[in-house]
């Protein structure tokens, strides 16, 4: 990480990139890289999901949050045993609420 430019920067300013197990946080405007990270485990493919204040990375099974600043790895699940593979990855983080319906409201509904 160049750290007095990642200190100026927010994360509207970066654009994340990932493969060969790596995922790279490069300055929007310029192109330069502002921080790298390297999956300790697993090779391949990094899967991301940028997600508010943090970016969580998926690499054959095994996957992190990282802070979106600098790189920082947040937390680690290997999900043991569960396979290996690209992951699907997401959040309901930013969706439209959903109300919840009652019983009562969905048994009038379906005899309308």
């Amino acid at each position: 990480m160049l750290p007095a430019m990642a200190e100026s920067l927010t994360t509207d300013d970066l654009l994340f990139v990932s493969f060969s197990s790596k995922v790279f946080a490069l300055h929007r405007g310029n192109g330069s890289v502002v921080w790298k990270w390297k999956a300790p485990k697993g090779t391949g493919l990094v899967t991301l999901l940028p997600d508010g204040d943090r970016i969580f990375a998926s690499c054959q099974g095994y996957t992190w949050a990282l802070d979106p600043c600098n790189g920082t790895a947040l937390w680690f699940q290997e999900l043991k045993g569960e396979g290996m593979g690209t992951a699907m990855l997401a959040t309901m983080r930013g969706a439209s609420p959903v109300p919840p319906v009652d019983d009562e409201e969905r048994t009038s509904k379906s005899a309308d």
